[in-house]
């Protein structure tokens, strides 16, 4: 937005001194200087005097100092709102994400989209108390949250929303080591069954929820 001659300058017109803008910088003092005296070439101006008290303005100099101030305030108030103007014109996802429904990776995906310059940005939601009393009504999507990431129940779940696999995950059983399916690489739903309290097979879910349809 503006040179950068311009704000060393500013720097050098309230620390007096080149070296002490260097020490700031993290640069050498020649460099500073040279900044300094491009600055004065591209203004056609002199700006600054020497003297034993270190670098004075000249009332040139002291006139654009107090300018130049005001024009870099402008400037960064210019640059914020151009800046906020795009970032209100970028489309909003909420993310709904609890203990339950943890949100992982869809946020890694929108991280990612916006890495690649795409006009979007999100918002996590938080859905404690509504997912508490959710009772599988999805009646959320669209008012709390836009997207959800859950663990998929093709029976219960099935016709209440659209759903889109991110991807599988294997289940495991934990069981004491004295138990009958301690020594089995892998169970079925059927082995668990005898094991299960209140166990439904899949064909009562779906009856179940065929009934609560109809």
């Amino acid at each position: 937005m503006y040179v950068q001659q311009l704000e060393t300058f500013i720097w050098v017109a309230e620390a007096g001194s080149f070296g002490r803008v260097a020490n700031t910088l993290f640069i050498s003092t020649p460099a500073v200087v040279q900044q300094t005296n491009l600055f004065e070439e591209h203004c056609g101006v002199t700006l600054f005097k020497l003297s034993n008290r270190g670098v004075q303005l000249t009332p040139a100099g002291q006139a654009l100092y107090e300018d130049g101030k005001k024009i870099i305030a402008l400037s960064n108030q210019a640059l914020a709102r151009a800046q906020q103007i795009e970032e209100d014109s970028k489309e909003t996802l909420r993310i709904g994400t609890s203990p339950i429904f943890r949100a992982r990776v869809l946020i890694d995906a929108m991280t990612m989209a916006r890495e690649d310059g795409l006009p979007l940005k999100f918002e996590i939601t938080n859905l404690v108390a509504e997912l508490s009393q959710m009772n599988n009504n999805f009646d959320l999507l669209g008012q709390k949250c836009d997207l959800l990431e859950a663990i998929y129940c093709d029976i219960a779940w099935q016709g209440q929303c659209q759903f889109y696999e991110l991807f599988q995950t294997p289940l495991g059983v934990a069981v004491n080591h004295h138990h009958p399916l301690a020594g089995q690489t892998s169970v079925t739903i059927k082995d668990l069954a005898p094991y299960t309290c209140g166990f439904k097979s899949p064909k009562q879910l779906e009856d179940e929820y065929q009934t609560q349809i109809q």
